[in-house]
């Protein structure tokens, strides 16, 4: 998820990130730390802030992001692959529909 969204929106910190998916700070830290010593991401120091850090994809980060999205998609082809056309339809309706409302959700505001 991380990468996915580095992917799009380039230069984050780890506060930002773990804002973004309500993940503990210190978690989105390690993961990020093991990231950048595999090569993945790198990290820049802020200009403005000396203490503020910000995290970008590598082009080893963007190929490893590509293969895990082409590996992806070859289990979900291999999920539906008996599935009547119907039937994919259907469930692609259902999940654009989910994904709609999830996109809707303030995730800010408590749950009643």
């Amino acid at each position: 998820m991380i990468l996915d969204l580095l992917a799009e929106t380039p230069k984050l910190s780890a506060d930002k990130i773990s804002e973004i998916y309500h993940i503990e700070l210190e978690k989105v830290k390690k993961q990020l730390k093991d990231m950048v010593s595999e090569g993945v991401l790198r990290v820049e120091t802020s200009i403005e802030d000396k203490k503020s850090k910000k995290y970008s994809l590598t082009e080893s980060g963007r190929y490893f992001l590509k293969k895990a999205h082409q590996a992806r998609h070859k289990i979900y082809e291999s999920l539906l692959d008996e599935w009547s056309e119907a039937e994919r339809l259907q469930f692609s309706g259902l999940i654009q529909k989910f994904n709609g409302e999830l996109n809707k959700t303030d995730f800010m505001s408590p749950v009643n």
